[in-house]
């Protein structure tokens, strides 16, 4: 879609007439393969992410380029989907400060936070802040946040040519495989004009008696359609009658 070398996507005029003299089979088939090709390209895209992302060399740069990990906001409570719930970080971590350490490990990146957090009840958490260094004890809420916003702060110098070009390699192995998973995944819906759509009604056909299954198809798939919109619409509708939150 985005770059004529890269398989993000596929997109097939199929010959109508002729998918007329094939089987079933090998129609299901054949609306199958497009999805799957898509999904077979973003596992090899996210192993080839993976392996870049994971060079001894950006990890050496990212630590002389960016200065650490700091506090941006610590919110009073913590919204999710209108559901409330404490903020154990609030009045006890200061907005601007830099988090040196979390249960005794140094912290470098937000990978670090997320790995000493997890599975954890309560953290030690020592930081900086106008050149002094505290320690505190925080317990984690009942979802295993403390509400805290953080933000990696980078130095003021220019990363080497090297490190630019592999980010960008990064960057663009990271949304050709989301993108390849999304056209996977969005192909198989069981509803038209999708390939899934096109299976279900083959399959639906060959199940349901029926004297017209061209005719049959079509009904399927308008009624998979039809099912699909009332689905979508039903997510929906409490946002529409409650958007402010």
């Amino acid at each position: 879609v985005f770059f004529g070398v890269v398989p993000v996507g596929a997109f097939v005029s199929i010959n109508e007439e002729e998918m007329k003299k094939i089987d079933d089979q090998s129609k299901i088939r054949i609306f199958a393969m497009g999805p799957f090709i898509n999904f077979i390209f973003f596992i090899i895209f996210s192993f080839l992410l993976l392996g870049i992302s994971q060079l001894p060399y950006l990890k050496k740069v990212n630590e002389n380029l960016f200065e650490g990990v700091f506090v941006k906001e610590v919110q009073k409570e913590i919204n999710i989907c209108g559901t409330k719930y404490e903020s154990p970080a609030y009045g006890k971590i200061p907005e601007g400060a830099k988090i040196l350490e979390i249960n005794g490990k140094k912290i470098k990146s937000l990978q670090d936070i997320f790995k000493e957090k997890k599975g954890k009840q309560k953290i030690r958490i020592k930081y900086e802040i106008n050149g002094k260094t505290y320690e505190k004890e925080i317990k984690m809420n009942k979802i295993g946040q403390i509400g805290v916003i953080l933000e990696i702060k980078q130095k003021n110098q220019k990363p080497p040519l090297l490190y630019v070009l592999l980010s960008f390699l990064i960057s663009v192995l990271f949304w050709t495989s989301t993108i390849n998973l999304i056209a996977s995944i969005g192909n198989y819906l069981p509803m038209p004009p999708f390939d899934g759509g096109q299976i279900s009604s083959i399959l639906l056909a060959g199940i349901l008696p029926a004297r017209d299954k061209e005719k049959q198809k079509k009904t399927i798939a308008i009624t998979l359609f039809a099912i699909f919109l009332a689905i979508l619409f039903m997510n929906f509708l409490p946002i529409i009658l409650n958007p402010i939150l």
